[in-house]
């Protein structure tokens, strides 16, 4: 009955259908599914020469993620899952230490390297002169920096294509609470801004469009802890940027006074 029911001898049809029509019904999902590969190609070719473009984001401004305003971030990020530095040039914290230095000379490298010029956004702009971002000050040498009992963060906003802000982007760094503003016993930032205890980004190193050699300017922030194994809550803040921005982070000098070998 199985046999009979696969292939009928008399009638010369398998599962019901004859051979002509096993070919008719074969040609016509070919044909289908063929029409279809067309349709939904040409549909996806239509979507990524159109509507998304290598060159430019689809959202830009309000629309965009970050609402046309970049936010505030800093590195090095030894641990991407905390904001907390534990820093000192001890054997004790030797492993940490070789990490940082490696990670603020690779940072101070790539940028004094940089030899990167602005284009402008339109014609007979001055927003796009020519610029080349260095960093200086005390922070270009991370090893004397942590000798001193300090540290050496470098600040930058996020790349938001086409963002232009209006003046220079002014940033300021302190204790967040009245015990943490006590236990810093210096700090500075560079480039300095109009303010005192300020830094700024300048607006000349600004529009981002996506150049391939375009890198994020930073203002390099350099503070020094009076207080060993306490931990400092700082906070730096950006007005120009999202009504009132504020990065947190953690600092604490470790206590040993042995210096590691570097």
């Amino acid at each position: 009955l199985i046999q009979m029911g696969l292939y009928d001898k008399e009638s010369k049809t398998f599962l019901g259908r004859t051979g002509k029509s096993w070919g008719l019904i074969g040609v016509f999902y070919i044909i289908y599914y063929c029409l279809l590969v067309c349709f939904w190609g040409g549909m996806l070719s239509i979507f990524l020469y159109t509507v998304i473009r290598n060159d430019v984001p689809r959202l830009l401004g309000k629309q965009a993620i970050l609402g046309g305003t970049p936010g505030l971030s800093f590195k090095p990020r030894l641990d991407i899952n905390t904001n907390f530095f534990n820093f000192s040039y001890s054997y004790k914290n030797e492993g940490q230490t070789k990490e940082y230095l490696k990670e603020a000379k690779k940072i101070i490298e790539t940028h004094n390297n940089n030899n990167f010029s602005l284009i402008p956004a339109k014609p007979n702009e001055e927003v796009g002169t020519p610029f080349t971002d260095f960093i200086t000050g005390k922070c270009a040498h991370p090893k004397s920096v942590l000798k001193d009992d300090s540290i050496c963060i470098f600040l930058k906003i996020n790349k938001v294509y086409g963002y232009i802000p209006k003046k220079d982007v002014t940033v300021k760094c302190e204790g967040r609470n009245i015990v943490d503003k006590e236990a810093i016993k210096s700090l500075e930032l560079t480039p300095r801004g109009a303010e005192e205890g300020t830094g700024k980004f300048s607006r000349w190193q600004y529009p981002y469009i996506r150049n391939p050699e375009y890198i994020n300017p930073l203002v390099a922030l350099k503070v020094k802890i009076d207080r060993p194994g306490v931990i400092v809550m700082m906070q730096c803040t950006v007005t120009q940027l999202l009504e009132h921005y504020v990065l947190l982070f953690d600092l604490m000098r470790d206590g040993s006074t042995e210096h590691c070998r570097q």
